[in-house]
């Protein structure tokens, strides 16, 4: 039923697929990445349950791919963000001492007027 995408881009050729055509390449894609190895627990648990649309049950995520996915967050929290990614804010003592190193002439106005020209 599925066969392979013509001259057509990848997403040209998916969105003319109907859903139950959908559903069967992603149940397609799923088996082809599927481990042979049993379901450990947390795979187990990982499992999406079917919807009122009558999708069958998703497999286990496979492990090496589960380290990978985080919880979606309910609230984003700026603070938060900024200490798991280590942002330390601007240096700008060495931003000053960059500044002076270049050595720039022309004032600021003339140089962002050459950037909207």
């Amino acid at each position: 039923m599925i066969d392979n995408a013509s001259s057509n881009s990848l997403p040209e050729w998916i969105s003319k697929l109907s859903d139950e055509e959908k559903h069967e390449l992603i149940a397609q894609i799923a088996d082809s990445i599927q481990s042979p190895a049993p379901a450990s627990e947390p795979q187990k648990a990982s499992r999406i349950k079917s919807d009122k649309k009558g999708v069958p049950d998703a497999k286990p995520i496979p492990e090496h791919i589960q380290k990978y996915i985080r919880p979606r967050r309910e609230k984003t929290d700026l603070q938060a963000l900024m200490l798991e990614q280590g942002y330390t804010g601007t240096n700008w003592e060495r931003f000053d001492k960059l500044v002076k190193e270049l050595n720039i002439q022309e004032p600021i106005e003339l140089l962002l007027s050459q950037l909207t020209r």
